[in-house]
Parts: structure tokens; sequence; C-alpha cells
């Protein structure tokens, strides 16, 4: 059941360092949603949480993740990932719009290629991004309702990258999935930010600055080659490969997130007439990840 097919119709473009034009697909995206109701659920077996990465290390263990950023095409975005005094880990760096092309020929083809369809603004600068392999850890997590994320934001906008076997096309290998975390503490926007990501209602960072997202399945975008699919199947809980962070929010700027632990977690049932926890569940329920769980 995860053998996915390209759309007949036109696919939505994500803008890597245009954070407008991120926001607007995936607003467009939401209100498509069809939620049924939570009829299907079935009683889960697993435990309400399960560790997956933790940050509690030093400098070695960080050195599983990988860094990148619009380097990769002549930008100037930079960051770093280092070990704090209280052993948590700090990923923090600078996004820059600018561009430092080559002289000659290789910079005027690589200036055309940055340009969007107007011909005007870049659209491959202004991005950072962490990630980690995860494909041996072998982990199935069809009985829980998403990922866990504890971190300690700056007021930037960050996205949760997850790929996943279940290729697409025969050309590739991987699917990308990725969900924004709303910003906190909230700007002039927070009934729109409610609205395009309804199962983070009620989300509030603690004394010390540190969130905890709960990210159900449904509440990631499949994306292909920059598109975001309009109608994405479940992503393959039983065969990831990376996990990782993105920035990419269109502001030159400098930027900091200090990471505590990403886990698997399960809502609790007590909650399920939560309203931001209902709306986690009709999403994983809209795009059938439960049947996952009773293969």
């Amino acid at each position: 059941m995860f053998c996915a097919v390209r759309p007949r119709q036109p696919a939505l473009r994500l803008a890597g360092a245009r954070s407008v034009s991120v926001l607007k697909q995936l607003r467009n995206w939401v209100r498509e949603q069809t939620f049924s109701p939570l009829d299907n659920l079935r009683t889960f077996d697993a435990p309400y949480g399960r560790s997956l990465l933790t940050f509690n290390c030093d400098a070695e263990e960080l050195e599983r993740w990988e860094l990148a950023s619009d380097t990769l095409h002549y930008g100037s975005s930079r960051s770093t990932l280092v070990v704090t005094a209280d052993r948590t880990a700090l990923w923090s760096g600078s996004t820059s719009l600018d561009l430092s092309l080559p002289p000659g020929p290789e910079g005027a083809m690589e200036a055309h290629a940055q340009r969007g369809t107007r011909g005007k603004d870049p659209t491959k600068t202004g991005w950072c991004a962490m990630r980690t392999s995860v494909a041996e850890e072998f982990w199935d997590l069809s009985e829980f309702d998403g990922v866990c994320l504890r971190v300690r934001p700056d007021r930037r906008r960050y996205m949760f990258n997850i790929r996943t076997a279940g290729p697409l096309d025969d050309n590739r290998k991987e699917d990308i999935y990725q969900a924004p975390l709303p910003r906190f503490p909230p700007s002039e926007h927070a009934t729109q930010i409610q609205r395009e990501t309804p199962w983070a209602h009620g989300v509030l960072p603690d004394d010390d600055g540190w969130i905890t997202y709960r990210i159900p399945w449904g509440a990631f975008m499949l994306t292909y080659r920059g598109y975001v699919q309009p109608h994405p199947q479940a992503m393959n809980l039983a065969k990831m490969s990376h996990f990782g962070l993105l920035i990419a929010d269109g502001l030159a700027d400098d930027f900091a997130m200090e990471l505590g632990e990403i886990t698997a977690f399960r809502y609790h049932d007590s909650e399920h007439n939560v309203p931001h926890v209902r709306a986690g569940l009709q999403l994983n329920e809209a795009h059938n990840y439960y049947e996952q769980s009773e293969l």
C-alpha cells in the first residue's frame, strides 16, 4: 500500500526559501482536508511514548547529524551543532538571501537557474538544515499517533522533515514529508497559525521556554522536487530513513534552537475529546494512518 503515483493534476510549488509560499500552500491544504468522525479508531497496545533520539550527549554523539545549507547553491547561510553546558544540543547559525556567484559563464548560468519564474528573486538561498539517518534503527511506528519534539526555539519558523521508503515514481527511492512548527510566542497571526496547525492549539512553552510539539502523522505534507502533493498518501511508518529540521522562512537573520529529545507518542485515551487532540486524530484518520497499524 506504500507505492504511490504522481497525481495528474498540477501540484503546488514549495519554495524552499520563501515562507509565504509555504504557508499559503499549507493553509489551502489544511482547508481542503475532510475529517471523518472518529468511529474507526482502534485500541493500541503500544505505550504512550517511545524515545527515538536524545540530545543529552557529548560532541562525538552529535557527529551522526549532517548539516547542510544554501552554500550548495552559492548561498551564504551557515549553521553549527554543539553541546551546551546543560548537555543539550544547540543548532544555531544565520540565514542569508545573498548569492556569491563565481565569475564568468558558470556564474551567469547559476544566476539564471536561481531566478524564479518572474526572473527576479533568488529561490535557493536562505536555508539551513540538519538531518540524521535512522534507517538502521528499524523503527516501526505504526502504532503511534505521531512524533514529539522537545525543543527551545527562537521566534523563527522551522520545519520538521521525515524521509521514508515508498517512492513516488521509479526514479526516486524516498518520499519527503514536512510539517511546520508554530512559532512561540504567538505572532499577531496567531489565529491564522491555529487554523493552519489545529493540532498545536493549546501548546505553550514552559517557564524556561521549552516547548513540546506533538505532531500527528497526518500533519506532514508529502513533497516531491519542491512540490507539495495535493493528495498525499500516508508515509511508510515502518521504513523511515532520515529525521531532520529545516529553517527556510525567507528571512536573513540569526537563528537558534536548543534540542532535547525526539520521541514517538500516542494520545492518551482520556484526551480524545480535547479539540486539538481530536484534530490530530482526525488528520491521521483522514490520511489512512490507522490502516497501517492493522497490517
